[in-house]
C-alpha cells in the first residue's frame, strides 16, 4: 500500500472532474466543398477515468491473501509456510471465506486511477 497525505490521494480525482468540465466544450462540426462533393466532419470526443476513491476493506479478502501472511519462499511441493487450519486460526476474526474475487480489491491503492477509456464517435 501507498502512504501519503489524503489530499494527495484523492488529487487523481479532482483532476478527472476538472478535465471534465474544461474537455465539456459545445460539439462543433467542419464541413468542406470539394467541387460537387460536400465533405462533413462530425465527431464526438469523450474520455472518461475510474479512480478507487476507498482503501481495502480487509473483511472482503480472502483469509489467505491477509497483509498479516508472509508467504516468501513459498512453494507448494517443498516449502509450505501455513497449514490451512494455520491460516484460519490466524485470521479468524477477519477476511472472506474465498480468494475468487481478491484481485479486485487487491490491485489498486486508495486514489490510483485503474480505468481509462478514449471514445472516438463519428457520424
Amino acid at each position: 500500500m501507498r502512504k501519503g497525505s489524503r489530499i494527495f490521494k484523492k488529487s487523481p480525482l479532482v483532476v478527472g472532474l476538472a478535465l471534465a468540465v474544461a474537455l465539456n466544450a459545445p460539439v462543433q462540426s467542419k464541413t468542406w466543398d470539394v467541387g460537387n462533393v460536400s465533405i462533413t466532419l462530425d465527431s464526438t470526443f469523450s474520455l472518461g477515468t475510474g479512480v478507487r476513491v476507498e482503501g481495502r476493506d480487509f473483511d472482503k479478502i480472502g483469509k489467505s491473501n491477509q497483509p498479516n501472511l508472509d508467504w516468501t519462499g513459498y512453494n507448494l511441493s517443498s516449502n509450505i509456510i501455513y497449514s490451512g487450519e494455520d491460516i484460519w486460526a490466524i485470521n479468524a476474526d477477519r477476511g472472506s471465506y474465498s480468494n475468487n474475487s481478491d484481485n479486485s480489491n487487491l490491485n489498486y491503492d486508495e486514489g490510483e486511477m485503474f480505468s481509462l477509456l478514449f471514445k472516438v464517435f463519428t457520424s
